[in-house]
């Protein structure tokens, strides 16, 4: 069966105060694409928009949350774990894997203070292989059945098979 991935850029666009989520159609030509999220990119602001009405806005934009989601990933400048709605949606669509990562490092001031959720997970994404722990942590997770294990337990897991 084929998965949809769909992919959403959310913020506050410049001269506007409200939010919104916009639905990227990417090529899988990387430069093109880059060139696309940049120049979208380049409409927002740089003003924080809190991580649960990111999220909801992302989901209402992109028709999900009723039925089973395979999983997100939110790259963001911090790692703010939209716990609130990340729960409500979770009730329609099933505990699916959940993962931030900060582009910033945020995650090094505040990783005590994230909330611990099932399945979810916030790697520092100025680490050159991110993508590959985060892949890690979630194949190690699903092959071991943790679907509530709390994304801190997840990563301390990972980094001791060292």
């Amino acid at each position: 069966k084929d998965i949809d991935v769909r992919i959403a850029m959310s913020g506050i666009r410049k001269r506007e105060k409200d939010p919104e989520a916009v639905e990227l159609k990417l090529t899988g030509n990387y430069m093109a694409d880059l060139e696309a999220v940049q120049e979208l990119k380049k409409q927002f602001s740089g003003k924080a928009v809190d991580a649960n009405t990111s999220l909801r806005l992302v989901l209402e934009k992109l028709g999900c949350g009723k039925d089973a989601i395979a999983g997100l990933v939110r790259v963001a400048n911090n790692s703010h774990m939209p716990s609130e709605e990340l729960q409500a949606v979770r009730k329609h669509a099933g505990i699916f894997p959940y993962a931030t990562i900060d582009a910033r490092g945020h995650i090094l001031d505040a990783f005590l203070e994230i909330p611990q959720l099932a399945r979810s997970v916030s790697v520092p994404g100025q680490v050159e292989s991110c993508v590959n722990i985060l892949r890690n942590i979630l194949l190690q997770s699903a092959a071991e059945g943790a679907t509530d294990v709390s994304g801190n337990e997840l990563l301390v897991r990972y980094v001791d098979t060292f």
